[in-house]
């Protein structure tokens, strides 16, 4: 999500994904869901999400549900992760 979407979820994202040993390497962000979805799906990356997308399939990418610890440090909100399926 580009930080001027929303600034405050995007730094939660990030300083977690820093938490963790991970730090993102941002080269293509998209505005709108089914644009992420896409850029996913062509191996573009990972991307962070309400698990409510979990039942909205979109080829080529996998959904991953995250544990509530782990969504509760981005947002109040379940989340689940998503990336391409290895080929």
């Amino acid at each position: 999500m580009p930080r001027t979407e929303s600034a405050p979820i995007h730094d939660r994202v990030i300083a977690v994904c820093r938490k963790s040993g991970v730090t993102p390497r941002v080269v293509q962000e998209a505005g709108h869901i089914y644009a992420r979805l896409g850029l996913v799906a062509a191996g573009f990356g990972v991307h962070l999400l309400h698990d409510a997308w979990m039942k909205v399939p979109f080829p080529g990418v996998v959904y991953v549900a995250r544990s509530q610890s782990d969504a509760a440090r981005i947002s109040r909100r379940r989340a689940a992760a998503i990336w391409a399926e290895p080929p």
